[in-house]
């Protein structure tokens, strides 16, 4: 397990990747206590906003790949939701989402996003 300032470093440096190569509209830090049981927590767990037309298990295997080219050594997640998707989500009430919506870290938003 990676101190805090080696995961800060990893965590600027995989939302710098994921801009330059997977031009998200958001990026947001899952907060632990929302990630599910703490045993299991990956170091980073991501939200992610793409206008894209990939497969929902597509866009995610895309975004840990890029994340493992980073460091390899990090466990991670990701959940990738298309503007669409997210918007319905919220809609239908979903609570987890929302909770992620409000505690997460947000960590990029494209202009105009």
């Amino acid at each position: 397990m990676k101190s805090p300032e080696e995961m800060s470093t990893v965590v600027a440096a995989v939302v710098g990747r994921l801009v330059a190569d997977y031009t998200p509209e958001s990026i947001i830090r899952i907060p632990p206590d929302l990630a599910g049981d703490p045993g299991a927590v990956p170091e980073i767990d991501l939200l992610i906003v793409k206008n894209t037309t990939e497969g929902f298990d597509d866009r995610r295997a895309r975004v840990l790949s890029m994340v493992e080219e980073v460091d390899p050594s990090v466990t991670a997640d990701a959940v990738v939701l298309t503007p669409d998707e997210l918007s319905r989500r919220q809609v239908l009430g979903d609570f987890i989402l929302a909770e992620i919506l409000r505690y997460g870290e947000n960590l990029y938003t494209a202009e105009g996003a």
